[in-house]
This record gives structure tokens, C-alpha cells and sequence, in this order.
């Protein structure tokens, strides 16, 4: 069961680094 949570701790970071990097780009564009 350990490894199970630990999957889903890596996919939830994986998803939010993935998230702010399209906040970073949109806000990028914006600011041009």
C-alpha cells in the first residue's frame, strides 16, 4: 500500500508543477 501513495503524492505534484507552468506561460504572455 505504500508505494500506492506514494504514486499518487508524485502524480499530484507532477500535475501541479504542470499547472504553474501554465499559469507561468500565460502570465508570460501577458506581461509582453
Amino acid at each position: 500500500g505504500q508505494a500506492i501513495v506514494y504514486y499518487g503524492e508524485l502524480t499530484a505534484c507532477l500535475k501541479i508543477t504542470s499547472i504553474l507552468e501554465e499559469i507561468g506561460l500565460h502570465t508570460q504572455i501577458l506581461s509582453e
